[in-house]
């Protein structure tokens, strides 16, 4: 599912890196187009997308996505390396923000 990615941000941190739309999207090896709504704000992105938006952006995902202001990157420690870890994460981000309370709350029972 979709992240609500800020495009404001994305095009703030583009234009910081000194790169044109087309260099960032062959950069973020993304068809040209499909950038173009990402900054424009028409389409919303997949986190996977965002996450890699976020490690060629020097930025994180958080940055992107309005949950901080700090543009700071950071270190992810989960990774498409780990295809269990990571669908568990990207469903997890699929829920309403009342299920991953709960998501949450059940886990942390699982000790």
């Amino acid at each position: 599912m979709a992240c609500k990615l800020n495009p404001t941000r994305l095009q703030f941190k583009r234009e910081e890196m000194g790169w044109s739309k087309r260099e960032a999207s062959k950069r973020m090896n993304l068809d040209q187009s499909s950038y173009l709504r990402y900054e424009s704000g028409e389409r919303s992105a997949p986190y996977s997308v965002i996450k890699n938006m976020a490690l060629i952006l020097g930025t994180s995902v958080e940055f992107l996505t309005d949950e901080t202001d700090n543009d700071d990157p950071v270190e992810y420690l989960v990774t498409n390396d780990d295809s269990k870890l990571f669908f568990m994460v990207e469903k997890y981000l699929q829920f309403s923000e009342k299920s991953q309370n709960s998501a949450y709350e059940y886990f942390k029972k699982l000790k």
